[in-house]
């Protein structure tokens, strides 16, 4: 099944088509009275920062409400794993404010993030982590010749540096190493009369002048490094032209102000020209990509769950995502009651701990296999078959159904724009989800397009390897604590504090921006 995110027009991309079924907080009164102009009132059912599962006895069950922190632009969850209430940012979110304070986050949660009140609303951007080193004068960021730094709302904030010599014919570069600009010349685009006339600054190409233009000597053509090759390209055309191919990597890139903007896409195996993610072929795990020149495949880890003692797999074949547990899970410790029929298998369900009597598939070696293909089963740690029913869900908002002889089945034809941010449940309780251009497409009488994040602290983790994202969008370290923490690869600013930004993969041009929600 190929698993593209639906767009409107095209446009978005679902970096994470993930869901947030656990996490849903309830909704929150306003920040700030719009009457009093003053905070609400606490609620007295509503637990401290930090509260364990001791606090609300053992009969019962903690539940976002709980573990409310009464500010309406935190994701309030209790994990069940670390037994304890976690408080997270949701930038996505808009509440009532009156100055800047009133949108900033408590205890140092969000040290990337900038809040800012715009016309009694906050609105925040977050900011790459290259872009997070906090600062009070310009002189205090380090920077480099081709980047330098300036020290803005708190920030060393990134700029890029303009090497532009307003000419048509090269394209300009910038190289930190020399510290200098570089101004490489095309092929056949300078009039000249004599070579004098053909000066480039590339390391190796040679020019000639012939017929009245500088034309670039075959054999000098393709020399040196591929990224710094002068390819003049048609702006707004299909970057056709803006593709290399041949080596161990592909190389690409938009066509940026009349030359191609090269860059290395390992994640492309092919090297596929593409207009549109359904020219991009890929598989229930391989999410297929066009970064608007070329083909991409991205493995993103949709399938984690909070629970550190399961392994998280993806499966091609039942196109659903399987949780093996290494540790005996406490529903299941005792093995599921045998039902005398030597045509099933007795398996306990990880999730509930009920008794599963399913058909036996005969394969050599492995007692707890079953035909039935909506469950996945294993044989677990205590020498006993456990396992669980398939989730089946969808990147959008299609139905999704499960055949026993098959697994999870998507129509992969339909396209289902959603209207609700639940229509974008895939199922994780790790992640953030939007259901992005909503209003428009509801006014066009289509919809919107799932887009989704992981959430700090709730994914288990050994190493900084258990947190890889895309290495663009994202980027995952794993914390002291054992537990995944995520930081922005891209600022996604266009300077208007009434907008969100949201970052879309290995895009040419990865950020998209909505206006601001509604306030909570």
């Amino acid at each position: 099944m190929s698993l593209r995110l639906r767009t409107l027009a095209g446009l978005l991309l679902l970096l994470v088509a993930l869901a947030f079924v656990a996490l849903v907080k309830r909704s929150a009164p306003s920040h700030l009275d719009e009457e009093t102009g003053s905070p609400p009132a606490a609620d007295a059912d509503a637990a401290p920062a930090g509260t364990t599962a001791s606090a609300f006895g053992e009969d019962r069950v903690p539940t976002s409400r709980d573990c409310s922190d009464e500010d309406p632009c935190t994701i309030d969850f209790f994990h069940e794993v670390r037994g304890t209430c976690v408080h997270t940012p949701d930038p996505y979110c808009s509440k009532n404010c009156r100055s800047d304070e009133d949108c900033s986050f408590a205890d140092d949660m969000a040290p990337c993030t900038i809040g800012t009140c715009t016309e009694g609303a906050c609105s925040y951007l977050k900011l790459a982590l290259d872009e997070c080193a906090p600062c009070s004068d310009t002189g205090e960021c380090e920077d480099t010749f081709c980047e330098p730094r300036e020290c803005r709302d708190g920030f060393c904030r990134s700029s890029e540096r303009d090497c532009s010599d307003n000419r048509k014919d090269t394209w300009d570069l910038c190289e930190d190493d020399a510290g200098r600009c570089l101004h490489f010349l095309a092929d056949g685009m300078r009039p000249c009369q004599v070579e004098e006339d053909c000066r480039s600054d590339h390391p190796c190409q040679d020019f000639t002048c012939s017929d009245g233009l500088c034309q670039v000597r075959p054999e000098t053509r393709f020399c040196g490094d591929r990224l710094q090759l002068p390819q003049a390209c048609r702006v707004g055309g299909d970057n056709r032209e803006c593709i290399q191919t041949g080596g161990d990597v592909c190389i690409a890139g938009p066509c940026e102000e009349g030359f191609c903007n090269w860059r290395e896409v390992p994640n492309s195996p092919r090297c596929q020209h593409c207009n549109d993610d359904e020219e991009c072929s890929g598989s229930f795990c391989q999410w297929p990509v066009c970064t608007g020149t070329v083909c991409v495949v991205e493995s993103v880890p949709f399938c984690q769950d909070r629970e550190p003692e399961t392994v998280d797999l993806c499966s091609e074949e039942q196109k659903s995502c399987l949780h093996r547990w290494t540790a005996t899970p406490s529903p299941c410790e005792e093995p599921a009651e045998d039902d005398g029929d030597p045509a099933t298998i007795d398996v306990c369900d990880t999730e509930t701990g009920d008794a599963l009597h399913l058909p036996r598939q005969a394969e050599e070696g492995d007692v707890c296999a079953t035909s039935n293909r909506c469950y996945y089963t294993y044989e677990g740690p205590g020498g006993y078959c456990l396992g669980h029913k398939l989730n089946c869900r969808h990147d959008n908002a299609c139905g999704a159904s499960c055949d026993p002889e098959t697994g999870c089945v998507y129509d992969d034809d339909e396209l289902c724009p959603c209207q609700t941010d639940a229509e974008c449940d895939l199922g994780s309780p790790c992640a953030r989800v939007v259901c992005m251009g909503k209003e428009e497409g509801i006014a066009r009488g289509s919809g919107g397009a799932c887009w989704g994040t992981l959430i700090d602290n709730c994914v288990p983790c050994q190493s900084h390897s258990d947190c890889v994202v895309d290495r663009w969008c994202i980027l995952g370290e794993c914390s002291d604590e054992g537990w995944c923490r995520y930081s922005d690869g891209i600022t996604c600013d266009d300077g208007d504090p009434q907008t969100m930004g949201f970052c879309h993969g290995h895009k040419d041009n990865s950020c998209t921006y909505e206006a601001l929600p509604p306030k909570r």
